[in-house]
């Protein structure tokens, strides 16, 4: 019933093996280095083999049986299942009942072309395609909402990440429309994915996993549902030619999506946000928003001119940078805190009014606003800051700087200098 680790290791003069069914698991290393091996037959009852069984079988073809449900050792991702496609090999199938791919499992198969992946994979382990160069298709014998459910481990789990070109049941992935019976794209899903032009998120769909479009070069534009809470970092990393992005829901709820960095909200690259397909130049934050996140409208080269509520107690990290059409910024009376970076770059910007309630400015927060040339406190209590070379710089009273000609004392903003700012 069971053929044990290490049973035929470096048996060179193997040149086939019939396993009959009445086996159930082949060991690790079971087959190691049989350099004469040419083929197997593997009984129906076989539902594992483990790590490196057909290691260094360099002769050997083999495409994975319809009762393989684990390549490897199914408890440990970094297993490798060497030698289960040689490495002239040109195409892999992979069954529909094989649950688990793990990891370095295919790793410098540089003879790959094509892969085809049966519905039931559940997971593919890091690793498990690289440096599979040669790779120009994979074709996914199932449906896009069980492709966005697979876990993959690390970018190079995804073949995409070398393939480039996705087919579902043999027809060319352009314009993705995800289901509205998915509620997760999983990370690295569409890695590499260079066939997308276009993709359409549901409402379903509450979170976009790390890298989940990652190098997706031929992306143009993404619309997305008002369900999403929270996007990946890297999500959308050298979407080069995204254009837009058009969001089905509110400013509201656009506001409170967690982007993990600059390269999860696709803005960075697309640069216009649609509001249900309409242009968003003149933003006027609702009054129902108490935060607006980090990289909320980061790069929106389209703004104009914000309008953020007194309902708004803090505008996050980068939330607005590089806006540099923006020219007119509003904040509101409740604003606490002023993140870092959060106007960095916002180079058409010539003055703003920092309110009383504001308590914090951050690192940065309007570095490289090379027209902003005044900045009004509403307050007159003392503001202190750092500036990057760690000199300690004080401003004492008066509701007004004005940095065209700065001198060593009231210097609280050239270019975003000193980094930080405090009231003392």
């Amino acid at each position: 019933t069971e053929i044990y680790k290490y049973a035929f290791y470096k048996c060179t003069s193997l040149t086939s093996v019939t396993i009959g069914n009445s086996v159930e698991s082949i060991g690790k290393d079971a087959f190691f280095y049989c350099t004469s091996l040419t083929s197997v037959t593997i009984g129906n009852s076989v539902e594992s083999i483990g790590s490196y069984a057909f290691d260094y079988c360099d002769n050997l073809t083999y495409n994975v049986k319809d009762n393989v449900k684990y390549l490897g050792n199914e408890t440990n991702p970094y297993v490798v299942a060497m030698g289960m496609v040689n490495k002239s090999a040109t195409s892999l199938s992979i069954a529909d009942t094989c649950k688990v791919i793990n990891g370095f499992a295919f790793e410098d198969c540089d003879s790959l072309t094509s892969v085809t992946i049966g519905n039931s994979v559940e997971s593919i382990g890091s690793y498990a395609f690289w440096h599979c160069y040669s790779l120009t298709s994979v074709n996914y014998l199932g449906t896009i909402e069980s492709w966005c459910g697979i876990a993959f481990n690390y970018s190079y789990a995804n073949p995409l990440c070398c393939a480039e070109k996705l087919y579902l049941n043999g027809e060319l992935v352009t314009e993705l429309v995800i289901p509205d019976t998915v509620t997760k794209i999983n990370a690295y899903a569409f890695y590499g994915c260079d066939s997308l032009t276009s993709v359409t998120i549901p409402d379903s769909v509450k979170s976009i996993g790390e890298g989940a479009f990652e190098y997706c070069y031929s992306l143009t534009s993404v619309t997305i549902g008002d369900s999403v809470e929270r996007i990946g970092s890297s999500a959308f990393y050298s979407c080069t030619l995204l254009t837009s992005v058009n969001y089905l829901g509110t400013i509201e709820s656009w506001c409170g999506i967690a982007f993990d960095d600059s390269d999860a909200n696709p803005l960075y690259y697309a640069e216009k946000l649609y509001l249900n397909g309409e242009l968003v130049t003149e933003l006027v934050i609702p009054d129902t928003v108490t935060k607006i996140n980090d990289y909320a409208f980061a790069r929106c080269y389209k703004l104009t001119s914000v309008t953020i509520p007194d309902s708004v107690t803090s505008i996050g990290d980068y939330a607005f940078n590089n806006c540099d059409s923006l020219t007119s910024v509003t904040i509101g009376n409740s604003v606490e805190s002023i993140g870092e970076d959060s106007f960095h770059g916002c180079s058409s910007l010539v003055a703003i009014t920092i309110p009383d309630s504001v308590t914090s400015i951050g690192y940065g927060a309007f570095y490289n606003c090379y027209l902003l040339t005044s900045i009004e406190f509403e307050d007159t209590t003392d503001w202190y800051g750092v500036d990057d070379y760690d000199n300690w710089i004080n401003k004492t009273g008066g509701t007004l700087v004005d940095v065209s000609t700065p001198t060593d004392n009231d210097e609280l903003f050239v270019n975003g200098y000193p980094y930080y700012w405090y009231k003392k």
